[in-house]
């Protein structure tokens, strides 16, 4: 099915994806790609504020830097217990030559180099533009050469997240924001042109409550916490995947304790896509990042964390599901 129709001052095509079982995926609708310039500055270089093609051949080339180390299989473990690959600060080292410009005006948070940014740092990102990004989130199954990790970039404006983008190079997938819409494809390869991917508006399949519906879990959760209801459950190690598949309807709710890199390139996604996130006291969460819901404080180990972990679901569910969780003491 395919027909013209006008969106605005551009011409958009409505399709249907054919799929060789004989199903049809999902309407959506097929990207200008006027529309990949309309938020780009005059270079490629600090984007002002969010620019569609940047962040794309950013995402393509933090794609191709994660499968160059993918089979290799190379890790060590930092000082808070965690797994980091050569991946994980090459494409950091990518992501700051775009984004850690504060004499122009632009911040990064990122997982591998956070703890290197000074008070005043900090206060410029968060009172102006801040990229908060994770090089490779899925680190654990990605140094184990398991499909399960993804880069994601998130634009923090004054305190505020608003776009989000994250890849899944295995599984060749990206979603993308721009204002109100999230936009995504599939059979992506990174190591063609960023700029002739095929992107449609995401139309999300948020699943009903039900006893079947799959339920992801933090590692954290499944390693020390407890899920006392009757679903399936799923930990991949990965927060990107998890939160983007709820969008895609192939899990029912996600429980965890996030840090803000976690969820920064996917949580405006959810939001504008009728999702909701509910920290464990029924606190809901929002936009923006404050003190009541991130452990903010200075020299903390649990420094930019969600306080307390939380349910990510489709609008209405999170708070229902809550009390089917049980948090390890260290996320409380």
């Amino acid at each position: 099915m395919e027909g013209a129709v006008r969106d605005g001052q551009r011409a958009v095509m409505l399709y249907v994806v054919e799929r060789t079982d004989g199903t049809n995926f999902r309407p959506g609708w097929h990207v200008d790609p006027a529309d990949w310039k309309k938020s780009d500055g005059e270079s490629g270089m600090n984007p002002a504020p969010w620019s569609l093609k940047t962040t794309v051949e950013l995402l393509f080339e933090a794609g191709r830097i994660g499968l160059h180390y993918f089979e290799k299989g190379e890790w060590r473990i930092k000082a808070d217990r965690t797994l980091v690959t050569p991946a994980d600060g090459d494409i950091e080292a990518v992501l700051a030559r775009t984004f850690d410009r504060p004499w122009e005006g632009s911040w990064m948070l990122g997982e591998e180099t956070a703890e290197e940014k000074g008070e005043e740092y900090i206060r410029g990102m968060m009172g102006g533009r801040g990229w908060v990004v994770d090089p490779i989130d899925g680190t654990a199954p990605f140094a184990h050469r398991l499909a399960y990790w993804g880069t994601s970039i998130g634009l923090m404006e004054k305190g505020v997240l608003t776009e989000g983008a994250v890849i899944l190079p295995k599984q060749g997938e990206i979603f993308i924001s721009n204002g109100p819409h999230v936009y995504y494809a599939d059979n992506v390869d990174v190591h063609g042109n960023p700029n002739s991917v095929d992107f449609c508006l995401l139309k999300p399949l948020p699943l009903e409550f039900s006893e079947g519906g799959m339920v992801a879990l933090c590692q954290a959760v499944a390693r020390r916490g407890r899920f006392l209801g009757p679903n399936p459950v799923h930990s991949t190690g990965c927060a990107v995947n998890a939160l983007a598949y709820l969008m895609l309807g192939r899990y029912m709710a996600y429980c965890a304790s996030l840090k803000l890199w976690d969820m920064a390139g996917v949580w405006p996604l959810l939001l504008k896509t009728g999702f909701e996130g509910v920290r464990m006291d029924g606190t809901p969460l929002t936009a923006e990042v404050n003190a009541r819901d991130y452990e903010l404080e200075a020299g903390s180990p649990r420094r930019w964390g969600v306080r307390g972990g939380a349910v990510f679901a489709p609008k209405g569910m999170a708070a229902r599901m809550v009390p089917l969780f049980e948090m390890p003491e260290r996320s409380r």
